[in-house]
């Protein structure tokens, strides 16, 4: 993945042309992972960029109206002390100006497009319960099964909650423990049944099937739509 700092707009040479190159080679390079389907974990930082750069940019509004303001009379029919701010003559902050100006916009466009893909994947994807679900549901196996091929892949997923975050949030980790092509004699239940089998360890686990319609990267895009579909359902 190609990185955009987090700090990238101070980092550096703060000149607009620099940054603007900077942006638009990340911005490429976003494009044309969510052309070829791929969601993650492109959408998450970019998500992050374009909050930061608005956060910024909010402070720089702040700065402008509040910081370094002289007085300079009283409006006698308002009632009101007039200011005029040196802000504005300050080139390295007008620089940063210019450069959110031209980042926040272009960070929205190639957002909206991440998350109307993220839509159409989400859409085409459905979650369901195998067997009979325990009470216990925050640890067992996650299903993720394309029907266009036929490609079945099998995790144990375990839900971590994090308090530190408000609100609190929950994080699905999984590792990879089966992979095979399901055949249309062989049901998700009986597959389950294996497993208990083979792992003592998880004599009644939870377990969900997430089953997509369409064909996606698995790494990239089902698999980290699947983990918050886990996270929800065990969250209801």
């Amino acid at each position: 993945m190609k990185k955009l700092q987090k700090t990238w707009i101070t980092d550096g040479l703060l000149d607009f042309e620099y940054k603007k190159y900077q942006l638009l080679a990340y911005l490429k390079h976003v494009n044309e992972h969510f052309q070829e389907k791929k969601l993650f974990p492109e959408l998450s930082d970019l998500q992050l960029h374009y909050q930061e750069s608005l956060a910024l940019q909010q402070q720089q509004s702040q700065w402008s109206d509040h910081i370094r303001r002289k007085l300079v009379g009283i409006d006698r029919e308002k009632w009101q002390l007039k200011y005029t701010s040196e802000f504005e003559a300050l080139p390295p902050l007008e620089e940063v100006d210019e450069i959110l100006s031209y980042a926040i916009p272009r960070l929205e466009h190639t957002l909206s497009t991440g998350k109307t893909l993220f839509q159409h994947v989400t859409q085409a994807l459905s979650i369901a319960p195998i067997g009979i679900m325990p009470l216990f549901r925050k640890e067992g196996y996650l299903f993720v099964y394309e029907n266009i091929n036929r490609e079945l892949r099998i995790y144990q997923y375990k839900v971590q909650l994090f308090e530190s975050t408000a609100p609190p949030s929950r994080r699905v980790e999984t590792r990879l423990i089966d992979s095979r092509n399901k055949s249309y004699t062989t049901t998700f239940e009986s597959i389950k049944m294996e497993l208990v089998r083979k792992n003592r360890d998880l004599p009644n686990p939870a377990s969900y099937l997430v089953e997509s319609t369409l064909g996606y990267p698995m790494d990239e895009t089902l698999l980290p739509i699947a983990r918050q579909k886990v996270a929800q359902a065990v969250e209801d």
